[in-house]
């Protein structure tokens, strides 16, 4: 498999913290990684989230998962997260939810 642009070689890279790492310093494929490993347990969240009920006629989880990633990468709140917040990032996500 060929890698685009600014796109690592991720291996065997799992922990949120090295994806992080890896985010910071320009690697796209750890930014879809990171969406990958910390999509569906946002998804699960969601899903048991009492105003769900109320807004599944208007929008899908999965949309505003989605949502919620497009925010988090372009915000920049990533960038000012320190070393103590890594392993925190799924209480981040749940608060932008």
């Amino acid at each position: 498999m060929s890698m685009g642009h600014g796109e690592e070689d991720l291996g065997q890279v799992t922990s949120t913290e090295e994806l992080l790492g890896r985010y910071l310093a320009g690697d796209v494929g750890a930014e879809r990684r990171l969406f990958e490993a910390h999509r569906n347990a946002l998804l699960d969240e969601l899903c048991r989230h009492p105003w769900m009920r109320g807004l599944r006629r208007h929008t899908t989880a999965d949309d505003l998962v989605d949502e919620v990633f497009v925010r988090v990468f372009a915000s920049g709140i990533l960038q000012r997260f320190d070393a103590g917040d890594r392993g925190n990032l799924r209480r981040v996500l749940s608060r932008i939810l």
